[in-house]
Parts: structure tokens; C-alpha cells; sequence
């Protein structure tokens, strides 16, 4: 073999070689990303249980206890006390009744079950609904809600999705308010997407936690203003449920003065 063709393989094989090294890079840096994504996942998971173990248990827990106490008052003939209890059964109910629907919806988007069927909505009949459920929740606190929409906005998304997205926003700005304080509703129609607003006066979110708004980890959910409960899974599932509508999200907050969310979701042509 010539000075030249050993030259040559040894060119050749380095060749080879660097192309060996650029494909276990490569097949490293992959195993790196299924690693990290595997370790979310498997938070994901352990944080869902844990919702399931500990906060789905104290409301039930406290459904048991008050239902206890009907049968109790009953058995004594104390019918007068039946009234504030049955608004605590309500309470209870409506709570569990949202965490389940935050849990399943969760469990779909993450595994790819859920099925979106887009429809032409109207936006201030919608906001008015989730309003409505949300009415009692409001005055217990002396909460006003408004809405603002100067014109009419249809948007296209999922019903049981935009529901979800409002459900959520809502409850999360009436639980971070004050009482007496305001939580004000704007829907606009925007040059490319339907603009809806959620914002509150209420306490805000510390700069240290904005950047985990969007995780689903321990001890991410804080207290609002009446000591409600959280999961620290609606802002997470609101995300989701843009995204998955074809929309985005951004939150402001400024501690001590509130919290604006704003989303777009695709205009009805």
C-alpha cells in the first residue's frame, strides 16, 4: 500500500469515526431529553396522587363529617341548624365536583385521549355562565364580577374546553381576592383572535413563583384570601387547554395589586 492510499484510509477512517462520535452525541443528547421527560412525567404523576390522597380526602372527608351531622340533628328534631349545613353539603360538593373535573381533563390531555370538537361560541354568553356558577362564591365574599364586551365575539374552541379555561380563571381570581375587592371580565375581538381577560385587584403572585406557574409540583398551591384550598393544577390545565384550542396564555401580577391572565383563542370566521 502507497504512502498516498495510507493516507487516504487514515483520512477515511477518521471520517468515520467523527461521524460515529456526532451519532452518540446525538443518541446521548436524546436519551438525555427522554430522561427529563420521563422524570416530569413521573412528577406529574406523583403530584396527581398526590391531589388524589390529600385534597380530594378533606373535602370528603368533610361531606362524611357534615352528613353526620344532618343525621345527628335530625335524630334530636334540630331542623333549624339543617339550613346552614346544607350550604356547607353545597360547598363540599361543588368543590369535589371541581377537582374531579381538573383531574380527569388533566389525565386526557396527558394521555392523548381527549377529544376537541371546536364549535362557534359566544363569548359573553359563556363568561355569563361560569358567572352564574360562580355567584355564591362571590357574595360569600362580597366579590363584584363584571364583564366587559363593547361587541358581540364569537370564538371557535370546545364547549366543556372553554368552559374548563373559564371555570378556572374564575375561581382562581375569586379565591386571590379580597373581599370587597373586584374581578373584572373583558372579551374583545382582536385583529387575528377572540382577547379575553380575566383580572383581579386581588393579593398577586410573589416574582419568585411566576416562574413555576405553569408546573405541576409539592407545594405549589397557596391559601387564598378565606384560607380556600388549591391543587395548584388550574393554571396548568388552563395551559393546556389554550394550547390545545390553538391559543395562548400570559399572566401579569404585581404582589399586592393583582393578577391579569389573558388568553386568545381562534376567531369564528
Amino acid at each position: 500500500m502507497t504512502l498516498s492510499q495510507l493516507i487516504a484510509l487514515s483520512i477515511q477512517n477518521a471520517l468515520v469515526m467523527e461521524r460515529l462520535e456526532q451519532k452518540v452525541r446525538e443518541r446521548t443528547a436524546a436519551l438525555e431529553v427522554q430522561k427529563q421527560e420521563l422524570e416530569r412525567a413521573n412528577a406529574s404523576k406523583d403530584r396527581l396522587f398526590a391531589i388524589i390522597g390529600h385534597d380530594l380526602r378533606s373535602p370528603a372527608a368533610s361531606l362524611q363529617s357534615t352528613a353526620q351531622l344532618v343525621q345527628y340533628y335530625q335524630q334530636k328534631g334540630a331542623t333549624a341548624n339543617l339550613g346552614e349545613l346544607g350550604s356547607r353539603i353545597v360547598k363540599t360538593a361543588t368543590s369535589i365536583n371541581h377537582l374531579l373535573d381538573n383531574l380527569l381533563n388533566w389525565a386526557l390531555t396527558q394521555s392523548g385521549d381527549l377529544q376537541l370538537q371546536p364549535e362557534p361560541i359566544d363569548g359573553a354568553a359563556l363568561v355569563a355562565e361560569v358567572v352564574e356558577i360562580y355567584a355564591d362564591t362571590a357574595a360569600a365574599k362580597d366579590i363584584r364580577v363584571s364583564l366587559e364586551a363593547p361587541e358581540c365575539v364569537l370564538f371557535r374552541a370546545d364547549r366543556n374546553a372553554a368552559l374548563t379555561i373559564l371555570r378556572n380563571l374564575l375561581g382562581n381570581a375569586l379565591k386571590f381576592t379580597r373581599p370587597g375587592g373586584h374581578v373584572r371580565i373583558s372579551l374583545r375581538r382582536g385583529a387575528e383572535a377572540a382577547e379575553i381577560e380575566v383580572a383581579d385587584d386581588g393579593v398577586g403572585i410573589a416574582p419568585e413563583r411566576m416562574a413555576g406557574l405553569y408546573e405541576l409540583r409539592e407545594n405549589k398551591s397557596t391559601r387564598g384570601t378565606a384560607r380556600e384550598k388549591g391543587t395548584g393544577l388550574g393554571l396548568v390545565l388552563v395551559r393546556e387547554m389554550v394550547h390545545l384550542s390553538g391559543g395562548a396564555v400570559s399572566v401579569a401580577s404585581t404582589p399586592g395589586a393583582g393578577t391579569t391572565v389573558s388568553l386568545t383563542l381562534p376567531l369564528h370566521a
